[in-house]
């Protein structure tokens, strides 16, 4: 969005409080980044009005703008605000909903606004650096005279360094969750809301269980910035059987350890476009 200077009298008493604490230097980006950081630590009484609780905010900001909103993000900075992830330090006991995905749909699987539980953004608009493009993205209005408010689907079209990954090399080489934290600092997921990860090949699943039926045991990892030389990026799930290039996020990675091997990960990684819904 730009470096723009954003007037406290034109804000919710939320931005404007946001605003006052650095006047001179807070960008219409940094102020929604505080206000995405804040309102996703409160407590919701309607899982579906996530988007439309944060509507009148985002208004007063397009005002200010000009930009285009995309489900709970904005087009000029969609890069920097499609690297987010669940806040793992963020005080349990003080969150007031756990982090899950909805039962119903609420917002595309990039998209914050689709997980409840408090979340963090992983960089500014500048670092890490970016290094997927954003082809595309559209998003389609639950009412399309509410620009700002529900949405019923979302399409994400982005190029950049993708690998597959089974799943049993995904728990050789990953720490999840919390356990990054403490444990063996290696690279890890966090997994958005109530996600989990497909079954290991080390699984017996069934008899009764069709191999068509059986659960994917890959998943992919799309590189959206680096950290030095460390990539980050979206954990993803194919979408469907038919479209290959379709996929769902499921977490973030981040590869900032001593356990990196940037010779394994160049190995099997190739720049591909693919949809993300």
């Amino acid at each position: 969005m730009g470096k723009i200077r954003t007037e406290p009298s034109m804000l919710s008493p939320l931005t404007a409080a946001l605003a006052s604490e650095s006047p001179h230097s807070m960008s219409a980006n940094e102020v929604w980044g505080g206000v995405v950081k804040d309102f996703t630590r409160r407590e919701m009484t309607e899982e579906g009005d996530k988007l439309l609780a944060i509507s009148g905010i985002a208004q007063q900001l397009h005002l200010i703008t000009g930009d285009e909103y995309l489900a709970g993000s904005w087009k000029l900075s969609l890069m920097s605000e499609l690297m987010w992830s669940h806040d793992l330090m963020f005080d349990v006991a003080k969150c007031p909903q756990p982090a899950r995905r909805p039962e119903t749909y609420r917002a595309p699987s990039w998209s914050w606004a689709s997980v409840d539980g408090a979340i963090e953004f992983c960089g500014s608009p500048s670092y890490p650096e970016p290094v997927a493009e954003v082809i595309k993205c559209e998003v389609l209005l639950a009412n399309s005279s509410k620009p700002f408010g529900a949405v019923i689907d979302g399409r994400l079209v982005i190029r950049g360094p993708l690998r597959s990954l089974e799943i049993d090399k995904v728990l050789q080489y990953f720490d999840l969750g919390p356990t990054g934290f403490k444990g063996t600092r290696k690279p890890r997921i966090i997994l958005d809301g109530n996600e989990v990860l497909p079954v290991s090949s080390a699984v017996s699943l069934p008899d009764s269980i069709s191999g068509d039926a059986q659960v994917d045991q890959r998943i992919w990892l799309l590189e959206m910035a680096r950290y030095h030389a460390y990539p980050c990026g979206f954990v993803l799930r194919q979408a469907s059987q038919e479209n290959h290039r379709s996929f769902r996020r499921i977490g973030w990675f981040d590869t900032r350890s001593p356990w990196f091997d940037a010779t394994w990960w160049a190995r099997d990684t190739s720049i591909e476009t693919i949809t993300i819904v």
